[in-house]
């Protein structure tokens, strides 16, 4: 019976085993993903440089500006969209953060509609987006990174250059990560590995 009960361990070891090593290759570079709350905040400027170029999604915008964040830490921060006033949509948003450490993160929005708040009280702003912002992944710490966040879009409807808006941005991040050790413990995509199987104690026969 005893030896019964230690073939059923030994073959339960090996099956846990061999569900860990599925995340492996024959090299043993191990593939990991761990989701993070995303949160990032900051304003952004109208610096679109040149003559308006302007189409039938609206007008070409390229807005700038430098932030915090949990993950990111300090970073700056760069978007094109393209801005219909008149139908209070746009289009073609697309960002990137750019954190101190040379990683870089995606984002985008396909299109969405601008709320008037005009009409509310508030003396600062003016308009509003909360449309959903899809991540696209990134460079070094961000490669593969996906998830989504509202950006909470408030816009100061100034004149050039009292122009601004200004974003508070939460959602969820899904950091992935490639190699053959777990990342530095300080690293926001540390992943410990798994631990080793204790040993079985032996049992008499």
């Amino acid at each position: 019976m005893k030896t019964f009960v230690k073939t059923l361990m030994c073959l339960a070891c090996m099956a846990w085993l061999s569900s860990c090593e599925k995340d492996s290759d024959i090299n043993g570079t191990k593939h990991r993903e761990v989701s993070k709350v995303f949160d990032a905040s900051f304003n952004v400027y109208d610096l679109t440089e040149g003559e308006p170029v302007i189409t039938n999604d609206g007008c070409f915008k390229n807005w700038k500006g430098e932030g915090e964040s949990l993950i990111l830490e300090r970073f700056s921060v760069d978007i094109t969209l393209f801005c219909d006033m008149e139908n209070l949509s746009f289009c073609d948003l697309n960002g990137t953060f750019f954190a101190q450490d040379g990683s870089e993160l995606y984002f985008s929005i396909a299109q969405g509609k601008i709320i008037c708040i005009q009409d509310q009280g508030c003396e600062i702003f003016h308009y509003s987006i909360d449309d959903v912002a899809t991540i696209e992944g990134g460079t070094k710490r961000f490669q593969g990174a996906t998830g989504s966040f509202n950006p909470e879009i408030m816009i100061h409807d100034g004149k050039i250059p009292d122009w601004f808006a200004q974003f508070s941005c939460n959602g969820l991040i899904n950091l992935k990560w490639v190699g053959k050790q777990s990342p530095d413990p300080s690293d926001p995509l540390h992943i410990p590995d798994p631990k080793e199987p204790e040993q079985l104690p032996w049992l008499e026969d």
